[in-house]
């Protein structure tokens, strides 16, 4: 049951209260009431709690001398916040989160924004906030594309991934590499840069995580289907 009740100081504060019944069996207060002192423009002065103890038939009765104590008793604690108001601290910046992807280079035909965009759409699907800029980035990602050249009508393709922190903290570098038949990228990247992207994204997720956690990365063994995946940590 919530009962609210107010009051008015000489200064033109004012003073709200809400009653609450105690479900805590651990104290042995039957009531709690929540105090709010309020100045003349409504702006909060501060607040505090006050554990009573009383029976169910003292609060349905209003006894006198329970109202009596329950008014000295919060009396005493809104004179003494009055005189000394709580000085009010900021609240400290919150430190931001997002991976910036600083952008692909080396990929032929459309590559560097196809390798960029994918992997960026693969890191929001993992849950994790894009930062347009570094302002709002703790971490950074690049990438690079080597394109060897043609053997007997294949060539080897190579996508590498750095993590790094804001501050050029290099974490690990990802490496991702497979064959494919010479020129067949360059007509486009659509599909190969999804197919990339997804277990790069998911590689990058736990060095961040790691990173976040105090921890250095780990090294990885192959496991990517389309790209042999290894991971490369960083030197101390």
């Amino acid at each position: 049951m919530w009962a609210p009740a107010s009051a008015t100081t000489a200064q033109d504060d004012f003073v709200d209260g809400i009653v609450v019944a105690n479900t805590d069996t651990r104290t042995a207060y039957d009531r709690h009431i929540h105090w709010r002192i309020h100045g003349p423009d409504g702006g909060d002065l501060g607040g505090f709690v006050q554990g009573v103890e009383a029976s169910a038939w003292q609060w349905s009765n209003g006894d006198p001398r329970l109202i009596d104590g329950v008014g000295v008793d919060a009396a005493a604690s809104i004179v003494k916040l009055l005189r000394y108001p709580p000085v009010p601290v900021d609240a400290p910046p919150v430190a931001p989160q997002g991976v910036f992807i600083a952008g692909v280079v080396g990929a032929p035909a459309d590559g560097d924004r196809a390798l960029a965009d994918a992997l960026g759409h693969s890191l929001a699907g993992l849950g994790f906030e894009l930062a347009a800029s570094t302002d709002q980035a703790a971490h950074v990602v690049e990438g690079a594309v080597v394109v060897e050249p043609p053997l007997g009508g294949r060539q080897r393709v190579r996508v590498l991934w750095t993590v790094s922190t804001l501050d050029g903290e290099e974490l690990a570098t990802i490496e991702q590499q497979k064959t494919l038949p010479a020129g067949s990228l360059a007509d486009g990247w659509a599909e190969t840069a999804d197919r990339a992207a997804r277990p790069a994204a998911r590689s990058i997720a736990s060095i961040i995580a790691a990173s976040r956690a105090g921890n250095a990365p780990t090294a990885e063994g192959p496991g990517d289907p389309l790209l042999g995946l290894r991971r490369k940590p960083a030197q101390p």
